[in-house]
């Protein structure tokens, strides 16, 4: 059912059609980038955390980090 529903919105209205298929492509494609983006900081974040080996983090009050 779902092709003949395609099918007829093509047959009726193409430009209407050709629009929403680039907003969905638009919607994934900003997903995904934000994602990776996300995923990014948070494996920079980590691997910071990670990588100094501190046994103990002193954090002065009102900053923003630790270093």
């Amino acid at each position: 059912m779902g092709i003949n529903l395609a099918y007829c919105d093509i047959r009726n209205t193409l430009q209407r059609f050709i629009l929403t298929v680039f907003g969905v492509g638009a919607i994934l494609t900003a997903t995904i980038g934000i994602n990776g983006l996300y995923r990014g900081i948070v494996h920079e974040a980590l691997l910071i955390i990670r990588d100094v080996g501190a046994d103990l983090w002193i954090v002065q009050g009102g900053g923003s980090g630790p270093f």
